[in-house]
């Protein structure tokens, strides 16, 4: 069974399970960034695609990821870094 090497630069299509794993998998990385960058044409069901980029904060870079882009903060992650769980 061959590697799949994620970091090539390519696009690679998987289930939003795959993905949201991958997430998990990365190990120290307790919040992420994102930004939509554009949504595709609705088609006559109301279906669209939509296009974003996203930055895996790992701890201890999370408030300066946060600082360095004038992020908005979600109310979870605001009271996880209060009480020191996130950095």
């Amino acid at each position: 069974m061959n590697e799949t090497v994620l970091d090539d630069g390519g696009w690679h299509a998987v289930t939003i399970g795959v993905f949201l794993q991958l997430l998990v998998d990365a190990g120290r990385d307790p919040a992420v960034m994102f930004r939509v960058l554009e949504d595709g044409a609705s088609d006559e069901r109301g279906n669209f695609t939509r296009r974003i980029d996203m930055i895996m904060l790992p701890d201890g870079y999370v408030r300066s990821g946060i600082e360095s882009t004038g992020a908005d903060v979600h109310e979870v992650l605001a009271r996880l870094m209060e009480a020191g769980l996130v950095r």
